[in-house]
């Protein structure tokens, strides 16, 4: 997920394709709500100068920058360990540390 205000400024640099028609399911948050979407797109992002491409979908709708969704994690291979409060990226040999969600 991307908050459309990110969506927006990777956009304006030329960064993101075209914003496209999202026909797949209907995204629920945590509290239940359904999350407004605006659409979806492919997206180069950098995480400590390695390179990665997404497909993010766009809402308004939360309250971080972007949130890593299931499908990207297993593409790169990645391992959550909770214990130790890191992401790994085995492919791109480097871990980042995960943080709590804004209140």
């Amino acid at each position: 997920l991307l908050h459309g205000n990110v969506w927006t400024k990777i956009a304006t640099g030329g960064f993101a394709q075209p914003l496209q028609e999202w026909t797949g399911q209907t995204i629920v948050g945590v509290n239940g709500n359904k999350l407004s979407i605006s659409g979806y797109s492919q997206i180069p992002i950098s995480v400590k100068g390695k390179q990665f491409n997404g497909n993010f979908v766009v809402t308004d709708n939360i309250k971080v920058d972007a949130i890593l969704g299931l499908d990207f994690l297993k593409e790169n291979r990645c391992m959550i360990d909770c214990g130790k409060r890191l992401i790994t990226f085995p492919t791109k040999e480097f871990s980042l540390p995960l943080e709590d969600s804004p209140r």
